[in-house]
């Protein structure tokens, strides 16, 4: 590495490695303020960390981002198909009808009940355990479960529910997603809620 990007975290003219003390130091850390050397450097966006400190994370991609959405779709369409089976086999309301319904209904709330211990333990849902995401707050702290559901996913739902109704409404909620390709990968229920989805260590 030849150019340090922030030219705040390069280190000062004469500084020593404070692992290698032989060896010149080359940045800064911007966490603890130690000086390291190219071989103990880590860099992580366009800072630089010594080999001590833990980096910070790191934004998720995008198509980590769009295959856990899309998974988490599936997982929650996922219970109304027995109900929907259920429907068409014994469409007069007979035992199957009411079994599947009993079925669907709990296998739905068994979804939402594993979403919210893990939005709560981890910030994720069953799609963003599996493609390795979590939701955390702008300054890297877990973020809190009121605020991923009543700011995160209750004004999109709401607005969702009541666009569909209009027509174009779907296209217009295109629009939480399409943010999403800024620099800050954040849509647009994110900067509603102050939360921004990073890789999951």
């Amino acid at each position: 590495m030849d150019i340090i990007v922030d030219k705040s975290n390069a280190a000062p003219e004469g500084a020593r490695c404070a692992v290698h003390a032989d060896w010149p130091a080359v940045i800064t850390c911007v966490t603890c303020g130690d000086y390291a050397c190219r071989g103990c450097l880590q860099e992580a966006g366009d800072k630089y960390y010594c080999a001590s400190c833990e980096l910070p994370p790191q934004l998720a991609r995008l198509g980590a981002r769009f295959n856990g959405h899309l998974l988490d779709s599936m997982i929650f369409a996922a219970p109304a198909i027995p109900i929907i089976v259920g429907a068409i086999l014994d469409p007069l309301g007979g035992a199957l009808y009411w079994i599947a319904m009993i079925f669907g209904i709990v296998a739905s709330l068994a979804v939402m009940g594993v979403n919210m211990l893990w939005l709560h333990q981890r910030g994720q849902t069953i799609g963003k355990r599996v493609l390795g995401t979590r939701i955390v707050m702008l300054d890297d702290s877990p973020a809190p479960l009121w605020r991923i559901v009543a700011l995160r996913a209750l004004p999109v739902g709401i607005a969702s529910a009541v666009l569909s109704l209009i027509p174009l409404g779907n296209f217009i909620m295109l629009i939480d997603g399409a943010v999403i390709f800024g620099t800050e990968r954040r849509c647009v229920h994110d900067y509603i809620a102050g939360t921004k989805v990073v890789e999951a260590k």
